[in-house]
Parts: C-alpha cells; sequence; structure tokens
C-alpha cells in the first residue's frame, strides 16, 4: 500500500479519504492508524497546525453512496 511508502519517506501523516464510507483513515509514522467519521474533527498537528475540518465537510456537494471512480477533487484551503 502506497501508505507505508509515503511513510517510509519521512512524510509524518498520510490521510486515506475513503468517499464511499465518506471516512479518512489517519496514518502516522509509528504506524498506528484511525479512522475518522463524518462528525469528527481532521487535523495535522505538527504539519497543518492551523488546519482543522469535520471530516463531513470534506464530503459536502458529493451525494451519499457515491463511488470514487471517477475520482474527484476537493480543495481545502486554510488561513496561515
Amino acid at each position: 500500500m502506497k501508505v507505508m511508502e509515503y511513510l517510509g519517506a519521512d512524510v509524518q501523516v498520510v490521510w486515506v479519504v475513503d468517499p464511499e464510507t465518506r471516512t479518512v483513515t489517519v496514518h502516522l509514522p509509528d504506524h498506528s492508524a484511525r479512522t475518522l467519521q463524518s462528525d469528527d474533527i481532521l487535523t495535522a498537528p505538527g504539519v497543518l497546525d492551523t488546519f482543522s475540518a469535520t471530516v463531513s465537510t470534506l464530503f459536502e456537494g458529493i451525494p451519499p453512496g457515491h463511488s470514487s471512480q471517477p475520482r474527484q477533487t476537493r480543495k481545502i484551503t486554510t488561513q496561515w
């Protein structure tokens, strides 16, 4: 899986976004992982210190049950 490649390259956090389940799995360098649900808050301390969003905001405008094919790109902006 690409996650291990990224973590092996010293990436500090990897988010795997699943539009079908509307979840985000957060992977860390210690190989721990936590899956966040719709109402959970997604953050990246030490990487994007000012970023904070509920998981549900990532899926706004995407109908429930939407397949990940074709892929959609969603830009998230933060204030620095």
